[in-house]
């Protein structure tokens, strides 16, 4: 006995070919990606950059938001609230133990930095991301987190 083969069937094969496609596009990650978002240790260089971070953890340890303020490196009080706002709030932040620092090995900024700090106290890792500005200073450009150290640092 023959069966006839209908649309249902098609229709089932067309969304597993698609849900495939998906998944591919989804987890798959070309070799090209990873290149770009390598790090590479930073050791030399930095004592304007070490400086501007430890008038950074002296004024989250003061809570002194105007110092904050000052050392980012768009100064908008959204973007305030959403960097320091959670820092300034944590009182079991500080202190912070340096793990690495690195930059990206690609890019078109020659003066990224990234300081990876470790907090024993509530036991979260911390990105802080240094950039200079027009006037040659290093400034806050982005604070994060991270589960695991990047590849490369």
């Amino acid at each position: 006995m023959k069966k006839k083969w209908n649309g249902r069937y098609t229709a089932y094969c067309i969304i597993i070919v698609l849900l495939a496609i998906l998944a591919v596009w989804v987890w798959y990650t070309p070799a090209y990606l990873k290149e770009l978002k390598r790090f590479e240790p930073v050791t030399e260089g930095l004592d304007d950059a070490s400086a501007v971070m430890t008038e950074i953890l002296a004024a989250l340890d003061q809570k002194d938001q105007k110092k904050l303020y000052e050392m980012m490196l768009i100064r908008d009080g959204t973007e305030y609230q959403k960097m320091f706002g959670p820092l300034v709030k944590d009182s079991a932040l500080l202190p912070l133990e340096l793990k690495a620092t690195g930059k990206l090995a690609h890019s078109h900024r020659t003066d990224n930095i990234s300081f990876y700090y470790h907090s024993a106290k509530n036991g979260q890792n911390y990105q802080f991301v240094l950039l200079k500005n027009g006037m040659g200073e290093y400034k806050v450009s982005e604070i994060g987190s991270w589960r695991k150290l990047p590849e490369g640092i």
